[in-house]
């Protein structure tokens, strides 16, 4: 009768801790990259450039939070687009907005997500997603 209680015990507590984990991780409010403060405003090239210069400086002070680009839209993609010399952007899907056209100026608030090198030109490549464009 003592092990049946200690089993009947272990799985009652396992059964709490699997509800814990998914009412409060799983059903987390994701962070709204639209609404937090900048941590870079400029162009999109300076900001390409501070990555170059220093890759891990870069991703300690840039990475998962939110920027403020300006720049020149190049390649156009299907999901994303290219803006400056290699900031590859994503738009935000909960957002409706309209896609850029190539050599459109265009400002856009995303979040940082990494960088990478490009393999076929070993230029490094940032990365955002949760891209919005601005309206000025």
């Amino acid at each position: 009768m003592n092990t049946k209680k200690i089993v009947l015990s272990i799985l009652f507590l396992g059964v709490l801790a699997g509800a814990y984990v998914w009412f409060f991780v799983y059903n987390k409010a994701h962070e709204d990259y639209q609404k937090a403060d900048s941590a870079f405003v400029g162009e999109a090239n300076a900001l390409l450039s501070q990555a170059t210069e220093n890759s891990a400086s870069f991703s300690d002070t840039y990475m998962n939070q939110a920027v403020e680009v300006e720049g020149i839209v190049g390649e156009v993609g299907t999901q994303s687009f290219t803006l400056g010399n290699g900031l590859i952007c994503t738009l935000d899907p909960n957002v409706e907005q309209v896609f850029p056209s190539s050599g459109e100026i265009i400002k856009l608030k995303g979040r940082v997500v990494g960088t990478e090198d490009d393999l076929l030109t070993g230029d490094l490549i940032c990365n955002l997603d949760q891209c919005v464009i601005l309206n000025d």
